[in-house]
């Protein structure tokens, strides 16, 4: 009669045992890989919403203090012209605003207008995206003045400009 003995294993794994490890890892890395990427394109979209309402912010803090800073007040008794023109654009308000001061000195208030000085926040249409506008600032002397406010001296503070209601 012949005897069998029971083979013995050296403590290895058999190649069926590595293949299905390896799938199972592959698996793993790939959902893995996949939650990283969404993660990080969730964060890009976060950082970007984050410097355009930054940016929204600085505008509207930049505009808010001109227009307190052209105002008359108890201390410094100045005389200002605060014009207004609004239309539409896309179905979406559009104003533009200029402050002047019309005081007769020729030198800087304490407010930081000087003489007879012009701002104008006017918005436009933007060339390189229809449904946007651009914000322009434009400051001069109305002692300059001469046929209209020039376009050469605006500043562009924003390109996307969706509504501006002021």
């Amino acid at each position: 009669m012949i005897r069998r003995t029971p083979r013995r294993r050296d403590g290895g794994f058999t190649l069926i045992e590595m293949m299905l490890a390896v799938m199972i890892l592959a698996i793993v890395m790939a959902m893995l890989a996949g939650a990283f990427s969404a993660v990080s394109h969730g964060k890009v979209q976060a950082e970007d919403r984050l410097h355009i309402d930054h940016e929204g912010r600085a505008i509207l803090w930049t505009l808010s203090n001109e227009f307190r800073d052209a105002v008359q007040t108890p201390i410094v008794p100045s005389h200002v012209l605060l014009l207004g023109l609004a239309h539409m654009s896309n179905g979406q308000p559009l104003d533009d605003v200029t402050i002047s001061t019309l005081d007769l000195s020729h030198s800087m208030s304490l407010d930081g207008f000087g003489a007879e000085q012009i701002v104008s926040y006017t918005t436009g249409p933007n060339p390189q995206h229809p449904q946007w506008s651009l914000l322009m600032r434009n400051e001069q002397s109305a002692l300059m003045l001469m046929g209209g406010p020039s376009a050469a001296n605006s500043v562009v503070l924003t390109n996307n400009l969706l509504s501006l209601h002021i």
